[in-house]
């Protein structure tokens, strides 16, 4: 499997839990806290979908050879520093993988009206980041058929 196709997987499955995360946010916050289905579902969602981006960007950094960071968090700052992420969306991304470890290691300590806040103001940052990654990966395949197009010996 290709880089481009390797990250392709991961994008659909984000995209797939961004539709999901949609469809969960059209609520209130006192839809939300009366359901506990409805916050599960909204958590697990969360979690994968910032676990996909974190996975995609770890991606990135291999192919480009970009320095390997101790935490998870720290992926979207390389980018941000290889040019690769606005600055902006690399701060939000690393806070949003503070909440994924949140729901993950301190479970019990989640705020619903927070995760709610998260729910509505994440999604669009969500979007961003798959917007980027389909740039990423069109450049891979760009870069990919100029090594090994036409004419050219791999």
């Amino acid at each position: 499997m290709s880089n481009g196709e390797s990250i392709t997987r991961h994008v659909n499955y984000l995209r797939e839990r961004i539709r999901r995360l949609q469809d969960l946010g059209d609520c209130t916050l006192d839809q939300y806290l009366e359901n506990i289905g409805l916050r599960e579902q909204v958590e697990r969602n969360y979690q994968l979908a910032v676990e996909c981006c974190t996975d995609i960007a770890s991606r990135i950094l291999a192919i480009y050879c970009l320095t390997r960071p101790a935490r998870n968090r720290e992926v979207f700052q390389i980018l941000s520093q290889a040019r690769l992420l606005p600055q902006e969306l690399a701060d939000v991304m690393s806070t949003m993988v503070s909440m994924r470890n949140r729901l993950t290691h301190v479970y019990m300590t989640i705020d619903p009206v927070e995760m709610y806040r998260h729910l509505q103001g994440d999604i669009a940052h969500f979007e961003a980041f798959e917007a980027l990654a389909l740039a990423w990966i069109e450049q891979l395949e760009t870069e990919s058929k100029g090594k090994n197009g036409p004419g050219r010996q791999g």
